[in-house]
């Protein structure tokens, strides 16, 4: 301080201006001495008086009657300035002020927050949007940087900015595709199989079904549909899909394990996205078609397997039964043949059993072809009289189709047909030795072929062909 040489001076400070209660600096100072005041608010007003301190003998001097004002000054920060989260559009960003210590104890966190875009100069451009602590770069930002400037008001008691630099905002993630299902679906018309899978969201999604021995693809560098489509890539038209193809356009066949990847290609705004995937199996393809039995005779098998007969109205021992397909889209299986374990009873009082009951005994000869053929006949042999007749064909699970099998009651029980013929002797002859009825004589009527059913009221017998007269008494 100046003042005159060899004087000891004392001083008080004050926010006031009555010296009475100023606050002594703790120290006195000769003249040309530095005077320091510590632990002082920041940005603010101090008034300050002085004395001339006694020598031996006398008394310290008035303070001063004026006082000296003096503005502390601001400090600057010296914090610095942090960006949290990922360089990406699409993704939240945010600007972290880490604030410093300070003697005298201070804070410096009441500033505020301006982002800024990179310029094709490589100046930097306020964003208006970008006033907050957090900013979520946009497609606009993408292949830019980014600064984050930290700034305290004029109102503070502290100054300056700090700031910091992304590096180049990349494109917008993609989400990942997810598959809810994928699943076998309803056969083609030409009973090829397809596979239904279902999508979160379609949008810009593309798959390809694959079996699962393939090796499993890359990630797509191509973003152009032509691309896409080149590198064995489908369009996704709708959440839900349905396809009877791989990813090379074969068909989908049975017994097969596949699997269905998806993914996001690159875009201009988005990255590619991670490619997902789902497995799933084909199993067999549903027989479909009917059965059609018909009671035949004279059967006759063509070389290229088609069959000719002669239809009767009855199964009767001795003819034939024939199955045969209908409306089939598989004839690779198996056929097989049954007679009801039960009889039809007396006139064919009892109805055949149910097809699915347990009430059928497999028959295990007899019939023929007796596999992979569409027609299979049946000789009907003498245990089956009195029998029903069930046929069945069980497709080749081994080849792809299964389901149910197919099944095909005869309504009509098996009969016996009987050549029975009359044969009628004398016990006398003419004179030409020929058979002749004279009184007494005893006439003979034989059944031949007999069925063994009971004879009484079947067999009668009569005199005079011209005019029949049934004869009693014959036994």
């Amino acid at each position: 301080m100046d003042g005159l040489e060899g004087l000891v001076y004392g001083f008080r400070y004050s926010k006031g201006t009555d010296v009475k209660t100023a606050q002594s600096a703790g120290y006195d100072a000769y003249a040309g001495t530095n005077v320091t005041i510590k632990d002082l608010d920041r940005n603010t007003n101090y008034h300050i008086w002085v004395q001339v301190k006694a020598k031996a003998g006398f008394a310290d001097s008035d303070w001063s009657a004026a006082y000296l004002t003096v503005k502390t000054k601001k400090t600057d920060i010296l914090g610095y300035v942090e960006i949290e989260g990922s360089d990406t559009a699409g993704q939240e960003l945010k600007a972290v002020y880490r604030n410093a210590n300070y003697m005298p104890a201070g804070s410096d966190q009441d500033g505020t927050w301006q982002w800024y875009r990179e310029t094709e100069s490589g100046d930097y451009a306020k964003i208006n949007t970008g006033v907050s602590q957090s900013y979520t770069p946009t497609s606009e930002d993408i292949g830019k940087r980014l600064k984050a400037v930290y700034t305290i008001p004029q109102s503070s008691n502290f100054t300056g900015s700090k700031e910091a630099q992304t590096t180049k905002i990349k494109k917008q993630l993609a989400v990942n595709p997810a598959i809810d299902s994928f699943k076998q679906g309803a056969d083609t018309a030409e009973s090829n199989p397809t596979l239904d899978f279902t999508l979160s969201d379609h949008t810009g999604v593309w798959y390809r079904i694959q079996n699962y021995t393939d090796q499993a693809p890359q990630i797509p560098t191509q973003m152009t549909e032509a691309e896409l489509t080149a590198a064995e890539w489908k369009k996704c038209t709708a959440i839900q899909m349905n396809s009877a193809e791989d990813h090379k356009g074969k068909t989908l066949t049975a017994n097969t394990t596949y699997v269905l990847y998806t993914v996001r290609p690159e875009t201009g705004d988005t990255q590619v996205s991670s490619i997902m995937s789902k497995q799933t199996d084909v199993g067999t393809v549903k027989q479909k078609g009917d059965v059609k039995l018909t009671n035949t005779t004279d059967v006759k098998v063509a070389e290229d397997d088609s069959i000719t007969y002669t239809k009767i109205t009855y199964p009767v021992v001795g003819k034939t039964i024939t199955a045969e397909l209908e409306n089939a889209n598989n004839v690779q299986g198996t056929w097989k043949w049954y007679k009801s374990k039960t009889q039809c009873g007396e006139g064919g009082t009892i109805a055949a059993p149910a097809q699915d009951s347990g009430d059928w005994e497999q028959l295990a000869s007899g019939y023929s072809p007796t596999i992979n053929k569409a027609n299979s006949s049946l000789t009907i042999s003498e245990d089956m009289w009195k029998h029903y007749i069930k046929a069945e064909f069980v497709p080749n699970k081994e080849i792809g189709y299964g389901g149910d099998s197919i099944q095909q009651v005869n309504p009509n029980y098996v009969r016996q047909i009987y050549e029975e013929e009359i044969k009628i002797e004398s016990s006398t002859k003419d004179g030409n030795g020929d058979a002749a009825a004279y009184p007494g004589t005893t006439i003979t009527a034989t059944v031949e072929n007999w069925s063994k059913a009971d004879l009484n009221d079947r067999l009668k017998i009569y005199a005079d062909d011209l005019n029949p007269e049934e004869l009693t008494g014959a036994a």
